[in-house]
């Protein structure tokens, strides 16, 4: 019946994209906010530095993480770690050992303003390479990475990015060969 009455029907064929459509949106979405880093803004440093208490709460994290995060010791290439004994890729209590452009992925990532300049210089690098490589070996391994950084840096002002941008040096480009290189990789 389905096949031969109601399919060849133009409004149940429409209604079943509509309906595919919405459903294929739907997981989308969930999958765009699974992997949203979300971005400390500099205000919120700030608060950070004057009550770390209260900016802890509001983040919905502890004091050792917060302040590891404000001082930078728990910083990945391209982001900041909440915790990296409890991430997503190892047990309870071991020491995250994932691919640092998986941190992109994980629900301890953090951006921080400090960490602007490598993620900008992360999508030049990205965007550079795009031409040197099979599209379909680019979009697989790396436009999710270039979607996520540019995700991040909406994050910011526009006088922040151009701040930024001016920041960036050639340590900030070597660190990011050395990433896309695989150098940084636990062997």
């Amino acid at each position: 019946m389905r096949d031969s009455y109601l399919m060849p029907q133009p409004a149940i064929q429409a209604e079943s994209r509509a309906i595919v459509a919405a459903a294929l949106d739907n997981q989308v979405s969930k999958a765009r906010d699974h992997a949203r880093v979300p971005v400390l803004s500099q205000s919120f440093v700030d608060l950070a530095r004057r009550d770390p208490q209260a900016a802890a709460k509001q983040a919905g994290m502890s004091m050792r993480q917060l302040v590891g995060l404000i001082e930078g010791s728990q910083d990945t290439v391209l982001a900041s770690c909440q915790d990296h004994r409890a991430g997503p890729y190892e047990p309870p209590g071991v020491a995250c050992s994932a691919s640092f452009l998986a941190c992109l992925d994980c629900a301890n990532a953090r951006a921080l303003p400090h960490q602007l300049p490598i993620q900008l210089a992360a999508v030049d690098a990205l965007e550079q390479l795009r031409p040197h490589l099979p599209p379909a070996l680019w979009a697989r391994r790396y436009a999710p990475r270039l979607d996520q950084l540019r995700d991040i840096t909406t994050g910011f002002q526009p006088a922040e990015i151009d701040r930024a941008k001016a920041g960036i040096t050639d340590e900030h480009r070597h660190r990011i060969n050395d990433l896309l290189e695989g150098r940084w990789e636990v062997r």
